[in-house]
């Protein structure tokens, strides 16, 4: 928070300063005023930077090198300017010097003769600490304006409002994923173009937004920020980002644009505190969020408990926590699974999928309505006119099908899984369509993979296999399979796979050997194989058939 070079020169008791090198430096902020009467290699800790340091190089006066040498160590130290009483300046206007200072873009400035050193230091220092002054002014009346925006209910939008009719820049307002929060610009154009910003940086500017080395740290004004210049429509525009909240975990991102003339530092100090107000106002909201989260996840904990016994008891207790129940006679609940190594970011993952989610039930079923429970999302299927059990499934899967593609398509990292549960008249039946879904969840997962969609009516036989002790379920596979597996583990061989398809194909051994992709005499001859080492055919008797192809099934269900 100083002054130029430039600015001091225009100063009224500073009029009659000369500069004599280093015109390119001009621009250099002075924060200090400094004196400096030894050589800069032997006090070289003492120039910090942004100095004007004062100097009568009386010391060096006969030592042209040294002369240059310290302008030189002036300048690598970040010194503003150099400053020279004119005790030598005949000295200093040679060759030398003025090459030094001109390379090294240091300006080196004549002061008159009888102008002492206090005058330079009354008139530079007098005006930045009026300016600092100002400044502060002004920062205590910008975080006043936030704070009135924040206590009057004001949200990210009217925070983003406040912020543009401050820096007279468009402004964006994103949450920790880079999920749009707030525009906010004089024109729509402005609006568009920011997003377009923001997808063009998508994939090179995130990726690097975690990495210190790519903030600056102001420590003068207590700001990080990212700055970044990039071509765009045929424009150069600079795009700066500050952080809502704490640099290693913000809560969201302020982005901005210099449109025309670059942003002053007051502009910096409006969008500080303005990311101050929109991470207070992101964790409100959040906080709201998990809190009728927690009531939603009870109300469920105590409906699918049985505890309801009138529907207008459920009605009612489910408005009080936001959930319109009328109509709904099925329950849709899906999981999603993430990759490996992705610990860290599944809880901004669960935010995009729950938004992905929000936004397509909003298009595609408006009157659904979705909780969520632990690790899953119950959705309740309106149904605005009584369907049949066939038809209300299809309903439900078409849903499903919507869901896991905008989940997977909106996280990129998670795998959506679906259960469905069957359709009953009244939604205090939704308890035993919950427990269908779930059900329908757990062995599709099993039978048909992660990503499965599976309606309870779908499973038949595995349902009932499903209700079976993993004991007893072990034992009816293990007497059937045993040496199945045995022989396969230990000559690496596929006589279980071979079965199982042989199997499904209903004897076919061309078909099984299209799904195997081998020939159908190396199926035939497996199978006479699986006979041998069984010491009998299981694909005789219907029974045994039957039996055979159940312990190939529920030995998916196992864990």
């Amino acid at each position: 928070m100083g002054i130029t070079v430039q600015e001091m020169l225009r100063l009224d008791a500073l009029q009659s300063l000369r500069v004599i090198a280093g015109f390119d430096g001009l621009d250099r902020i002075i924060n200090q005023v400094n004196v400096l009467e030894m050589p800069i290699t032997e006090v070289e800790h003492l120039v910090l930077g942004g100095e004007l340091v004062l100097t009568t190089f009386h010391s060096l006066k006969d030592d042209l090198e040294a002369q240059v040498n310290t302008i030189k160590k002036l300048a690598e130290n970040g010194a503003a300017a150099l400053g020279i009483h004119p005790m030598i300046a005949d000295k200093i206007m040679q060759k030398a010097i003025v090459e030094a200072a001109n390379i090294s873009g240091l300006p080196v400035i004549l002061l008159p003769p009888a102008m002492p050193y206090a005058t330079v230091f009354s008139a530079v220092l007098g005006t930045i600490l009026n300016r600092q002054s100002q400044l502060l002014k002004q920062s205590e009346e910008i975080n006043r304006e936030m704070t009135r925006v924040i206590l009057y209910g004001g949200d990210v939008n009217a925070i983003a409002k406040t912020l543009t009719g401050l820096i007279k820049q468009p402004v964006m307002i994103t949450d920790d994923m880079f999920e749009i929060l707030a525009l906010g610009s004089k024109e729509a154009a402005e609006h568009s173009f920011l997003k377009k910003c923001l997808l063009m940086t998508e994939m090179s500017e995130r990726i690097q937004f975690d990495k210190a080395g790519n903030w600056t740290h102001d420590s003068a004004m207590e700001m990080v920020f990212h700055s970044s210049l990039f071509e765009i429509e045929g424009r150069s525009v600079r795009l700066i980002v500050m952080p809502a909240g704490v640099i290693s975990d913000p809560l969201g991102y302020i982005f901005t644009l210099e449109m025309g003339a670059p942003l002053q530092e007051l502009d910096f100090i409006a969008i500080s505190h303005a990311s101050t107000a929109v991470a207070l106002e992101i964790a409100k909201q959040r906080a709201i969020t998990e809190a009728k989260r927690r009531m939603r996840s009870d109300f469920l904990t105590e409906m699918f408990e049985g505890k309801y016994v009138r529907e207008e008891d459920l009605y009612e207790r489910a408005r009080a926590v936001g959930l319109n129940l009328v109509k709904k006679h099925m329950v849709l609940v899906m999981r999603f699974d993430f990759s490996d190594g992705l610990e860290k970011e599944m809880g901004k993952l669960e935010s995009r999928i729950h938004a992905a989610v929000r936004s397509t039930i909003n298009q595609h079923a408006p009157k659904c309505n979705f909780v969520v429970k632990g690790d899953m999302l119950v959705i309740f299927i309106h149904f605005d006119r009584q369907f049949d059990k066939q038809h209300s499934q299809q309903e439900a899967k078409n849903l499903a099908v919507l869901l896991k593609e905008a989940i997977e398509a909106g996280s990129g990292k998670a795998r959506a899984s679906a259960g469905i549960g069957g359709f009953y008249p009244s939604p205090l039946n939704l308890d035993q369509s919950y427990r269908e879904a779930l059900q329908a969840l757990e062995l599709g997962c099993k039978m048909f993979g992660t990503g499965s969609i599976t309606a309870v009516n779908e499973l038949g036989v595995f349902g009932i296999l499903g209700e079976i002790s993993g004991k007893l379920l072990d034992q009816f596979t293990t007497g059937l399979l045993d040496q199945l597996y045995q022989y396969d583990a230990k000559n690496q061989t596929d006589l279980v796979k071979t079965v199982e398809a042989y199997l499904d194909e209903k004897e076919i051994f061309t078909d099984v050997a299209k799904r195997l992709f081998v020939h159908p005499n190396t199926v035939k001859y497996r199978i006479e194989k699986a006979k041998e080492i069984l010491g009998f055919d299981p694909f005789k008797k219907p029974e045994e058939r039957l039996n055979f192809h159940l312990a190939l099934k529920a030995r998916k269900l196992l864990p």
